[in-house]
């Protein structure tokens, strides 16, 4: 401590023996402290001289003496405060924390009488601006009276009201959501002020509080906001802004704040203004604009100026994942068909840019890591792939190989992160630490969450269905899509991707591209990674991956026999199937469309790999007594009035029917084909107790649904050819009755033979 006058100050401030000296004191700390000369070290030496009871009486007290300033003693006191908040280390220290409350009286002042209060506020502000500048100071912040004294010092246009913001937007940004729910009231009374500034201001600044709302909004988390007044004046006021001649810097802010009022509330939200014609043709105007939005951002720009535009783009890009599933699951939208057509062209131009944008970020290397932006890009192509693969076809094949380069990278990124939030000491299936080293296909952890399944679009080939994208908005709103600036940190790419690459692996060229360029062994690992989502109860949207990864590699096991035959990703998910199949029947039993799933495919593989299969008998019995189970629990009979039976499907399978019904046909076929295969397998049949059910069901029903009918004939018949000691026992449960009564000319003739 070179410098004379900072000693002189150390010096006073140890021998002040009464208030007066300490006060002398005091005013000169705040003229070294502000000096350049005084550094981190000489701040710590003042701070710890300065003695906190004497500043905290400074702030406390209400009289002066009377020939000084009435609010002189507390104007020193923050003075000397906001001057010790220069030094970050020093701003969290209990001795400034504690004064927070005295911060937040003082800045709820409405109207200053002089400068001294406007000093003292300012004053404040600074040491408020300090501390929540670090991790500690918003944590304490957040807390208590901090929060509510912002919002009211904002509603009640306090001097220093835009600091005021200032200051709860970076707790916004920081925790939003915690902000939230512990001071909803407050902030809720703060999102209704700045609604009606929103729609009071003429100028410049109803842009300023537009982009206030997007941050209000955008913070709030899913589920905190409902619609009311607030939300039906802000669509309203869009609705005349983006409407009217304005230039990019009023554009911008509007649709940002559109797109997260979408997020919050749905797409429904843009349809609510006064006339059902005026939400629609909004709705429209909005479409056109964001994907004009996205055209000029991404089309003849230099990569520099893209990511510039980053922010904008990325906001758009939510905007048409919301807008894309409504249109496929909301309710009619009563639109012409010139109307339709408008918005299928416009759709198609935002998003051939997106691909040229993503084929220009290909060709800066394949092994780059993505920029965010990237990431975000490759997202909104999924959404929109899952609903239209025939346009653009070409150019998204000559995309699949960056395409699973940029998904690598996304799921080491979340496989990364997930082993930092927790180790997990056992894989597989959770209490059967036995089979745990089976039970995984690959070394991995876990991740998140994905689309409702596909279902079979033709006996042998899924595909994805319409009815599967509501599950879309829901998983996409799971994960912030509001910052570029941690985007590639936390988005898992597959789980946009998977529906697309069903539709995709059904093709043969892009379904060779896919294997060419390993993306089998890229889902197979992502395939363990969601089971152990799903096992641990962690991921509620697991089960719909798994499914939908269930499609993907049966599309590929029917088309690339030899492939599903002989590569050792398949062998080895024909062994994670067989290990887990028995326990996920058994323990898991509502998850049916998952389960439907997993047996087939196993069931498919094991067709394939029967001569090279090294798996224990053991476990290959279990694992078709669990099919046999899962397939023979469809149906059941109920009696009428008349005392008759009537088939009908099981109250498990009744409701996923629909998704699963293809499936279960493809399973009983194959089953069938099985039995040859394994000569142990119709001893299992009979000895599970299935051929007993299904003859008993058969034969007390009268009305049926043909096609299963004539499903379990085509496999009773295939039964017996294959062990014609089976013929005994189906004849002892009225074999011949059942082939008479339903027409099985071939199950009738095997019996006689």
């Amino acid at each position: 401590m070179a410098n004379p006058t900072l000693k002189r100050c150390l010096h006073m401030l140890k021998s002040a023996k009464s208030d007066n000296d300490r006060f002398a004191a005091l005013l000169m700390v705040t003229k070294v402290v502000r000096a350049e000369e005084c550094g981190p070290d000489d701040r710590h030496q003042l701070f710890e001289a300065v003695g906190f009871k004497f500043i905290n009486r400074l702030l406390k007290t209400k009289k002066c003496p009377e020939d000084c300033p009435e609010k002189m003693f507390k104007s020193l006191g923050v003075t000397v405060l906001s001057c010790f908040c220069t030094d970050p280390a020093m701003v969290t220290h209990p001795q400034m924390l504690v004064n927070l409350p005295v911060f937040c009286d003082l800045i709820c002042v409405s109207e200053p009488e002089d400068e001294t209060d406007k000093g003292i506020v300012d004053s404040c502000y600074e040491c408020l601006t300090a501390i929540v500048l670090t991790p500690e100071g918003r944590s304490i912040t957040g807390q208590g009276e901090t929060v509510p004294k912002l919002c009211s010092a904002i509603v009640n246009g306090c001097y220093g009201a835009e600091k005021a913001f200032n200051i709860l937007l970076n707790l916004l940004h920081h925790d939003g959501y915690r902000v939230w729910q512990r001071n909803m009231d407050s902030m809720m009374q703060l999102l209704e002020h700045s609604v009606k500034e929103f729609v009071r201001e003429k100028d410049s600044k109803k842009f300023e509080w537009c982009e206030h709302l997007y941050a209000l909004v955008s913070t709030s988390g899913k589920g905190t906001l409902n619609s009311g007044k607030w939300s039906a004046a802000i669509l309203e006021e869009l609705s005349n802004i983006l409407q009217s001649k304005i230039g990019q810097p009023q554009r911008e802010p509007a649709l940002k704040l559109s797109s997260v009022m979408v997020d919050t509330l749905g797409v429904p939200w843009a349809l609510q203004l006064s006339q059902r014609e005026r939400g629609r043709k909004f709705l429209l105007v909005l479409i056109h604009l964001i994907c004009i939005e996205v055209r000029m951002g991404l089309e003849n720009q230099s990569l520099e100026k893209v990511e510039e535009k980053s922010e904008l783009l990325t906001y758009c890009y939510m905007l048409l994942e919301h807008i894309i599933s409504y249109m496929i699951e909301g309710p009619s939208l009563e639109w012409e068909e010139t109307q339709i057509k408008q918005v299928h062209s416009a759709l198609v131009g935002a998003f051939n840019a997106v691909i040229f944008y993503i084929q220009e970020m290909s060709s800066q290397g394949i092994d780059k890591p993505a920029v965010p932006l990237v990431y975000a890009s490759v997202r909104v192509l999924g959404a929109w792939l899952a609903e239209e693969t025939s346009a653009l076809r070409k150019d998204v094949y000559n995309l699949l190989p960056y395409l699973i380069t940029v998904s690598w990278q996304s799921f080491n990124i979340i496989k990364d992160q997930s082993a930092r939030m927790k180790t997990f000491s056992n894989h597989g299936i959770k209490n059967n630490t036995e089979g745990s080293s089976k039970a995984n296909i690959t070394d991995s952890e876990n991740t998140s969450s994905v689309e409702e399944p596909m279902e079979v679009e033709s006996p042998e080939l899924q595909d994805s269905k319409t009815s599967q994208k509501s599950e879309l908005t829901d998983t996409c709103s799971l994960q912030p899509y509001n910052s570029t600036c941690s985007f590639s940190e936390n988005i898992d790419l597959l789980r946009f991707l998977l529906p697309c690459l069903c539709h995709l692996t059904a093709e043969d060229d892009p379904r060779k591209m896919i294997i060419d360029h390993d993306g089998h062994v890229l889902l197979a690992e992502y395939l363990n990674f969601q089971w152990t989502k799903f096992i641990s109860g962690t991921d509620r949207d697991a089960e719909v991956a798994l499914a939908t990864l269930c499609g993907i590699f049966l599309n590929i096991t029917v088309t690339e026999p030899i492939l599903a035959t002989e590569h050792s990703v398949f062998r080895e998910i024909s062994q994670f199937i067989v290990t887990n199949l028995p326990t996920l029947v058994s323990e898991h039993k509502k998850y049916v469309v998952l389960m439907a799933n997993v047996d087939v495919l196993g069931l498919m593989l094991l067709k394939h790999q029967a001569k090279l299969t090294d798996q224990q008998e053991s476990e290959l019995k279990k694992f078709f007594t669990a099919s046999l189970k899962l397939l023979g629990s469809s149906h059941t009979h109920k009696g009428t009035k008349g005392g008759k039976y009537v088939m009908m499907l099981s109250q498990d399978f009744m409701k996923d029917w629909d998704q699963i019904s293809e499936l279960w046909f493809l399973g009983m076929q194959v089953l069938g084909a099985c039995l040859s295969l394994y000569p142990w397998l119709p001893g299992v049949v009979v000895n599970s107790g299935w051929l007993q059910s299904v003859m008993n069901l058969l034969s007390s029903c009268q009305g049926h649904d043909h096609e299963v009918v004539m499903a379990y004939g085509s496999f009773l018949t295939e039964l017996v050819r294959v062990d014609h000691k089976t013929r005994d026992s189906i004849l002892g449960l009225n074999g011949e009755e059942v082939a008479r009564k339903y027409g099985m000319v071939d199950l009738a003739d095997v019996l006689k033979s």
